[in-house]
């Protein structure tokens, strides 16, 4: 009979979905406990294009109720010590927009497109409600 070998799980790493705010995509990292908030930052900046005014970032996480801006004593954190330890989902809100790409574009603006239809048919009225075919 076999026996089901279960996958050791380090306990000292953490897991974190990233996102920037306005795109869709997240980006999962593994990171130790330890690490400090800097290089989450770093690992971005190697797939999106991050600008100067890193001190203007302002980190979210809904599930940890946790908002922070990036300034030298939060970037020196650790993951632990900001609460992002075993695992969070977190939002990268920028100083400045992305445009995210003409796939995701065409999508949005469909999005915007039916938001906008929906908000024209509230209010709406039948003759009835109003009291025109009333006797």
């Amino acid at each position: 009979e076999k026996e089901k070998v279960k996958p050791e799980v380090d306990p000292n790493i953490s897991k974190l979905k990233v996102r920037i705010q306005g795109l869709r995509k997240t980006h999962n990292f593994e990171f130790n406990k330890a690490d400090q908030f800097s290089l989450v930052l770093e690992k971005m900046k190697s797939i999106v294009k991050i600008d100067e005014g890193e001190e203007k970032i302002q980190v979210t996480c809904a599930g940890k109720r946790l908002v922070f801006s990036c300034n030298a004593d939060n970037l020196s954190k650790s993951l632990e010590d900001h609460g992002l330890y075993p695992s969070a989902n977190i939002v990268l809100k920028l100083p400045y927009a992305i445009k995210p790409s003409t796939g995701e574009d065409q999508t949005s603006s469909l999005a915007d497109r039916a938001k906008i239809s929906r908000e024209r048919k509230k209010g709406s009225h039948t003759m009835q409600s109003i009291g025109i075919y009333s006797s």
